[in-house]
C-alpha cells in the first residue's frame, strides 16, 4: 500500500477532524478513476457523524460538476434522517446546479417532509431541477405528491411535462386521470403519445373516449400508443 493510500485509510478512522483534509484530497489532489480517489469516496462515506455534514454538504456548492457529483455519490448514501436539515438551505441558492443537487439527493429517501421543499423546486426557473424534483417526489409515492405533480402537466417545458406525465403514470392515482386526458390534446406528440401510455398504465375507463378520438391523430406514434392503451384498459376491465 503507498504513503498516500494509507494517510487516506488512517483519515477515515479519525473521524470528523478528518473532514476537511479529505475533501481538499478530493478537490485539488487526486485524479477521477485512480484508487485514491476511491479510499477517499469510501472515507468521507464512512464518517457518520452528524457533525460532519456541513462540511461535506458545502462541497455540493463546488464548482467543479466532477467534485459536486462525487459528493451527490457519496451523500446518496447516507441514509440518516437529520441530513436533510442540512441540505434544505440549498433550495434559496442562486446556482442551478446547486438546487438540483438537493432534488437528487432526495431520490429514494421516500421522506414525506421534503414534499413541501420538492413541491417548491417544481417553479424553479431551470427545467433540469424541476425534472428532479418531479422524479423525486414520484420516489415518495405518497398521496400528497399527486396534485404537485398534476400542476407540473401545465409546464411550458415540454420534458418537465413528459416527465410529469411518466411520474403520474408510476403512481396510478385515480386523481390524474383527467388531467392526463387533457395533456391528450397537447401540442407536443411526444407528450401526447406518453399521455395515451401512461393512461393505459392506469388503466381507468375514463379515458376510453378520449384514447379512441386519439386514434385519428395526425402522429402515426401517438395513433398507435392510443391504440396500445385502450387494447390494455379493456383488457384490465374485464
Amino acid at each position: 500500500m503507498s504513503v498516500q493510500n494509507a494517510g487516506i485509510k488512517a483519515l477515515a478512522k479519525i473521524g470528523k477532524p478528518a473532514v476537511k483534509p479529505l475533501i481538499l484530497a478530493l478537490k485539488t489532489g487526486v485524479s477521477p478513476g485512480n484508487r485514491p480517489q476511491k479510499f477517499i469516496e469510501k472515507a468521507l462515506a464512512a464518517i457518520k457523524d452528524v457533525q460532519g455534514f456541513e462540511p461535506l454538504v458545502a462541497i455540493l456548492k463546488e464548482e467543479e460538476p466532477y467534485v459536486r457529483q462525487k459528493m451527490v455519490e457519496i451523500l446518496q448514501k447516507v441514509d440518516d434522517p437529520s441530513l436533510i436539515d442540512y441540505l434544505i438551505p440549498l433550495l434559496k441558492d442562486k446556482n442551478a446546479w446547486v438546487r438540483q443537487n438537493f432534488a437528487s439527493l432526495m431520490r429514494g429517501r421516500k421522506d414525506v417532509r421534503v414534499i413541501p421543499y420538492l413541491t417548491e423546486l417544481l417553479n424553479d426557473n431551470d427545467p433540469n431541477v424541476q425534472i428532479e424534483a418531479i422524479l423525486a417526489l414520484a420516489d415518495i409515492k405518497n398521496p400528497q405528491v399527486v396534485e404537485p405533480l398534476i400542476s407540473a402537466l401545465k409546464d411550458e417545458n415540454i420534458d418537465v411535462r413528459w416527465t410529469a406525465i411518466v411520474s403520474l403514470g408510476k403512481i396510478k392515482d385515480s386523481r390524474s386521470v383527467e388531467p392526463l386526458i387533457v395533456t391528450l390534446k397537447d401540442k407536443n406528440s411526444r407528450v401526447r403519445e406518453n399521455a395515451a401510455i401512461m393512461l393505459g398504465e392506469i388503466g381507468d375507463t375514463r379515458a376510453i373516449e378520449p384514447l379512441t378520438a386519439l386514434l385519428n391523430d395526425e402522429n402515426p406514434q401517438v395513433r398507435e400508443m392510443a391504440k396500445y392503451a385502450l387494447i390494455k384498459i379493456k383488457f384490465q376491465s374485464y
